[in-house]
């Protein structure tokens, strides 16, 4: 402990985030974390969130690029909202489009916990990291925070704009040029050209 937050250098940094951990730069202004335990807890659950919010970051673009035609490809219904938004939360999609999906989203969650209560007997514990592994961890939880705010980021960008991030991203470099059906166009082929 001691010293001023990285985070906030104008507040001082908790006793308890003393740098032990990878990222621990002394964020923790509501005290949230102040026993090691909840601190424990709060950072595992900071890596699995990370941990989907990186490989959402990546699903995302991906769906919005290639769902629509390997769906009709496959004789599907494509499962892009409007505008070839994928289905979220704050777009209205997810309890829709997902409803087919639902039962086995739940078999994952179920599976999930067993996997979490197994992991809790302390049959998953590691050894200590040497510094080659800290490095890892450092970089897995970075990247990780910057792909949460990354997922926040798109979530909103297309609840507000009614457009799918790739097509925003596409007119922002190439204004005019790319409609969504366009897009589809050339993710059509590009999913041709990797088969």
């Amino acid at each position: 402990g001691g010293g001023m937050s990285t985070a906030l250098p104008f507040i001082a940094r908790p006793a308890y985030l003393d740098g032990s951990m990878a990222g621990d730069v002394g964020f923790d202004p509501l005290g949230l974390a102040a026993n090691p335990d909840r601190l424990q807890f709060m950072r595992e659950a900071e890596l699995k969130h990370s941990r989907i919010a990186m490989l959402a970051a990546v699903g995302w673009p991906v769906a919005e690029l290639f769902h629509s035609n390997m769906a009709h490809s496959l004789g599907l219904k494509s499962m892009l909202q409007a505008g070839e938004r994928v289905p979220s939360i704050l777009n209205g999609g997810l309890a829709h489009t997902m409803a087919p999906y639902w039962p086995y989203m739940a078999a994952a969650l179920v599976a999930g916990g067993a996997i979490e209560a197994f992991a809790a007997t302390g049959a998953l514990e590691s050894t200590p990291l040497d510094e080659s592994k800290r490095s890892l961890e450092l970089s897995e939880i970075k990247h990780g925070r910057i792909a949460m705010l990354a997922i926040a980021a798109m979530a909103f960008q297309e609840a507000f704009t009614g457009v799918g991030v790739v097509s925003q991203l596409m007119n922002v470099l190439h204004p005019a040029t790319f409609s969504p059906e366009e897009l589809n166009s050339f993710s059509a082929t590009l999913l041709a050209r990797a088969l």
